[in-house]
């Protein structure tokens, strides 16, 4: 349960960022830091639930190679979506203050990149971590 919900509040994370940018390019302030607020939202949560998975089905990493990696794979996606939303939060902060426009936007665009990183990495974790185990 918990890492297939991480995955979806992560994806709409990413989803919302990539709209955020479309928006800050139209110059649509309100619908930009809407987006950006509730992207940021849900990272926060997404990276809890990650690990949240590992924590509630009890998997001592010290047992055995399959929680260590697990666990390694949890922290790596949530610490990347800790970085993640500090973007978002960056973006959010520089369009206030007049440094983010619809004309100079390239801080949102490498947010946005980072963020496609980020889909990948959540793909390759839950189907690592959450298919894995129903192919055994």
């Amino acid at each position: 349960f918990w890492p297939v919900a991480a995955a979806v509040l992560l994806l709409t994370s990413w989803g919302l960022t990539m709209l955020a940018r479309r928006w800050n390019k139209r110059d649509r302030a309100s619908a930009f830091y809407a987006g950006m607020t509730a992207a940021a939202i849900l990272s926060l949560a997404g990276g809890g639930a990650i690990l949240a998975g590992p924590w509630f089905s009890g998997l001592d990493p010290t047992s055995h190679v399959y929680p260590a990696i697990v666990w390694i794979l949890v922290i790596w996606t949530a610490l990347h979506a800790a970085i993640g939303l500090i973007m978002q939060v960056y973006c959010i902060a520089r369009r206030l203050a007049g440094r983010m426009t619809a004309q100079y936007d390239i801080d949102i665009a490498n947010v946005t990149l980072f963020w496609h990183f980020m889909a990948i990495t959540i793909a390759v974790t839950v189907a690592v971590i959450a298919g894995f185990p129903l192919v055994a």
